[in-house]
């Protein structure tokens, strides 16, 4: 027996890997923002309202960038196409843990630049309309006795309320820039708060996907035929049971059903993308409890191998169906049409053993030409030269 051990990599929808790009993105922006806002307070002399969410800012655009760079890297050793490295990022298990804290953090600054924001309204009604005290300019009282001495202390009954507004104060909380300054990073930081816990409950999600279905070790048992498979395999003679690769005993045929919308469907998209003038694919699965053999709800029709690489799972095999127009060494125009059985090696033995089962059940009832066994999304890169060379 071979015994194989693989990383199992978050099995997500080609939809979200766009979203959670266009998040992170909005996300280095909007930090970039903070910073700059931040920044320009701080030099033109005034408070500095965002002391709290420069470093936290910070903090989430250096993870965000370090994701874009894993992005990156992983991209050009998966042959540079961007489709190809969506969902091969950092480990959604790291998320998790970052995400948590970013989210926690910004619930924290949001709620210093809320109390900020409410310490700046008042001190604007105080500054602007209680009386200064004419011993010290500093101060600002409300309810003064002029027949009391001056200098009787603020909290002995001289004055009612007094309030700490030296000028320099006054004019700051009364500018119309420190004020819209304030409104702008709380603005800012509630978003990055909805970006952020947006990311962590779907980094869950995918964590919680990747361990329900990680495998321990993936066991393959040798062959029980007395041979090994080969062009003339089964053989002729009626000394072996009628079963490996290329037939489907009657048995099977009964164990997997498919709908009748599921082959109009089949029958549909074999005479459309016959005339198609570029490639076109849809993606079948077995669901595992009916045994039926369909497409998933989305009913997507891939236009390119990227998309189909973004959405093949790392862990499950599929069947894919796919037209793929191209024009022969010949020079002549030709539209094969194709069952790419997708198989890895991540996949259990009895997903193995099902898909196997069912394959020419489905090549017979979508009518292909042709089977081309796929083990990872990269093996598509060479569908084309494949073709070709039929």
């Amino acid at each position: 027996m071979e015994t194989q051990r693989q990383v199992v990599q978050p099995v997500s929808s080609r939809k979200w890997q766009m979203a959670k790009i266009a998040l992170q993105s909005a996300s280095l922006a909007f930090c970039a923002a903070v910073i700059g806002i931040s920044a320009g307070t701080f030099w033109g002399g005034n408070y500095w309202p965002g002391m709290l969410m420069v470093p936290v800012a910070a903090a989430t655009a250096a993870w965000t960038i370090a994701e874009f760079v894993t992005l990156l890297v992983r991209r050009k050793r998966r042959g540079g196409s961007a489709a190809a490295a969506a969902g091969r990022g950092i480990h959604p298990g790291a998320h998790v843990g970052v995400q948590l804290i970013i989210f926690l953090a910004m619930i924290y600054v949001l709620f210093y630049l809320c109390m900020l924001w409410v310490s700046v309204q008042r001190s604007v009604v105080r500054c602007n309309e209680w009386e200064r005290d004419p011993r010290n300019p500093d101060w600002v009282v409300e309810g003064h006795d002029d027949d009391d001495d001056l200098d009787v202390s603020r909290h002995s009954g001289g004055y009612t309320t007094s309030y700490y507004c030296p000028e320099s104060r006054r004019v700051l909380v009364n500018s119309k820039s420190f004020q819209s300054a304030v409104q702008a990073l709380i603005a800012l930081c509630g978003l990055l708060w909805a970006i952020h816990f947006t990311l962590f409950v779907r980094a869950c999600v995918e964590t919680q996907r990747r361990n329900r279905l990680r495998p321990a070790g993936v066991v393959y048992p040798q062959p029980a035929w007395p041979a090994p498979y080969g062009a003339n395999y089964p053989p002729n003679n009626n000394n072996f049971p009628q079963a490996g690769p290329g037939h489907v005993p009657s048995s099977e045929a009964r164990l997997y059903t498919f709908s009748q919308e599921t082959k109009d469907h089949l029958r549909k998209f074999r005479l459309t993308t016959s005339r198609a003038s570029g490639p076109q694919a849809v993606i079948y699965y077995i669901d595992k409890k009916t045994y039926e053999i369909k497409q998933d709800d989305d009913k997507v029709v891939y236009k390119s191998l990227d998309e189909i690489a973004d959405d093949l799972p790392d862990n499950t095999p599929r069947y894919i169906l796919l037209s793929y127009p191209l024009t022969l060494p010949s020079g002549r125009m030709s539209v094969p049409y194709v069952l790419l059985y997708y198989l890895p090696n991540t996949c259990n033995a009895e997903s193995r053993m099902m898909y196997a089962g069912a394959k020419e059940l489905m090549r017979n009832t979508a009518e292909v030409g042709k089977v081309i066994d796929v083990e990872s999304p990269e093996d598509l890169e060479d569908i084309p030269n494949k073709l070709s060379a039929e």
